[in-house]
């Protein structure tokens, strides 16, 4: 943000017209920031939590399904997610400028917690399935890792992985919309195929590799697609349509503490340069003070005038040229003192003709 102000400084065209740009671009690489950082940290708990679930049962992910969900699915698009440009219209308010605002801490609970019930969902539901075996521990094999319980928490997280990429990757209003990122799209579909195919009819290669253990009737594994579908569909809509609300706006300002500790000196210093005095009038500041301006008769030269309260009165006086005004009374402006509304002045030629002033 606060490259705009410097924005007209370094703009190769000597006009404002980089300011609009410089804040677009500004808001659309906070925006990315907040998204990644969202992201990283959703991305750490799903796998986390993938884990955990499976530890229940002294397993884990293989080395191959850790290396396709970091590398192929959260590294490639993170890189192209950011390749998004800001929005062409600039929005009428800023975006969120604190991770610790309720808003990104909410959006990132309430994706974990979907996340635990798809990965938990998928975990139960596999032993229901015809042809299910449980998992039986070999201590003398202790890397092996294939298992239903293992194939089914996989199938759902790697689906969760690719969702989490492209609700973060927030569009409208501060960036394009995410279609715009024709990058970032193809290769979304692509890895999203790949994962479909991977899940319900893989190779007998890509079984051995990533040491899968599938469901012997092929239909039952479209039920983690299934499984995968429903989490991004309600993750859009939460993150879209009730995190993302404008409605949380003043939700964060009431939970935002507020800072007294600046507000009151500069409220107490500014009542006592503007704030009103005990007859009711209000003070001016030392830089606005009022003109006193004095109509002397017609014909008087420079006057020599005193002020009560003025230190050096004569430099008060606004020399300038005589100019017949107001039935031919030269006019002498002065600048009383802070907070002087009544002045009383003596000035050569006019102390017995006080009539013929007006202040």
């Amino acid at each position: 943000m606060e490259a705009s102000v410097a924005s007209p400084f370094t703009s190769m065209e000597a006009q404002i017209t980089c300011v609009p740009t410089v804040i677009k671009e500004g808001r659309a690489a906070m925006v990315t920031s907040f998204g990644i950082f969202k992201y990283m940290a959703s991305y750490s708990m799903t796998q986390f939590t993938g884990v955990l679930i499976l530890y229940w049962l002294t397993i884990t992910f293989t080395d191959l399904e850790f290396l396709y969900q970091d590398l192929f699915i959260t590294t490639i698009l993170v890189i192209l997610a950011g390749n998004t440009y800001p929005c062409e219209k600039l929005a009428p308010y800023p975006p969120a400028t604190s991770l610790l605002d309720p808003r990104p801490i909410l959006s990132m609970f309430v994706q974990i917690a979907l996340v635990i019930f798809g990965q938990v969902g998928a975990f139960y539901v596999v032993e229901i399935m015809p042809g299910f075996q449980p998992y039986v521990f070999n201590p003398d094999d202790d890397k092996n890792y294939v298992s239903h319980q293992n194939t089914a928490v996989f199938s759902v997280t790697i689906f969760m992985l690719i969702t989490q990429v492209f609700i973060f990757a927030k569009g409208l209003p501060f960036r394009k919309m995410i279609y715009t990122n024709w990058l970032f799209m193809i290769y979304f579909f692509a890895v999203t195929g790949f994962s479909v195919w991977l899940v319900v009819y893989p190779i007998p290669e890509l079984i051995n590799e990533f040491q899968l253990m599938p469901i012997a009737e092929w239909p039952f594994r479209l039920v983690f697609v299934a499984i995968g579908a429903v989490h991004f569909l309600l993750s859009v809509f939460t993150e879209d349509f009730v995190i993302e609300s404008r409605r949380w706006d003043d939700i964060c300002k009431c939970c935002r503490p507020r800072r007294f500790g600046k507000e009151v000196p500069a409220l107490e210093e500014d009542m006592k340069t503007t704030g009103p005095t005990l007859d009711g009038e209000s003070r001016q500041a030392d830089s606005e003070r009022q003109p006193t301006v004095l109509l002397g008769p017609q014909g008087t030269g420079d006057l020599a005038v005193s002020v009560d309260g003025f230190p050096g009165s004569s430099d008060s006086v606004l020399d300038g040229e005589p100019q017949p005004v107001d039935g031919g009374h030269q006019p002498i402006v002065l600048l009383g003192p802070q907070g002087t509304d009544d002045v009383a002045f003596t000035a050569d030629g006019l102390s017995e003709h006080t009539d013929n002033v007006k202040i």
